[in-house]
């Protein structure tokens, strides 16, 4: 092999190890959001379970809407 063929070769392997890198950092950022979003969730859910059980079915507020 000659050398232009090696330094052609270096360079795409060198671009494609570029390339995973950014592909990992992406991933890693999608992870953190994910988890971030899970956490939100879970807080959501548990805030309206608790709401759920302080009001008792079919009870309607007693209030007029805010258009009134």
């Amino acid at each position: 092999m000659n050398d232009a063929r090696f330094v052609k070769i270096e360079t795409k392997l060198s671009f494609q190890e570029a390339t995973l890198d950014k592909l990992g950092e992406v991933i890693r950022d999608q992870q953190e959001q994910l988890d971030t979003l899970s956490r939100a969730l879970r807080d959501y859910v548990g805030r309206l379970e608790e709401f759920e059980s302080t009001v008792t079915p079919g009870e309607v507020p007693d209030e007029k809407p805010p258009h009134y």
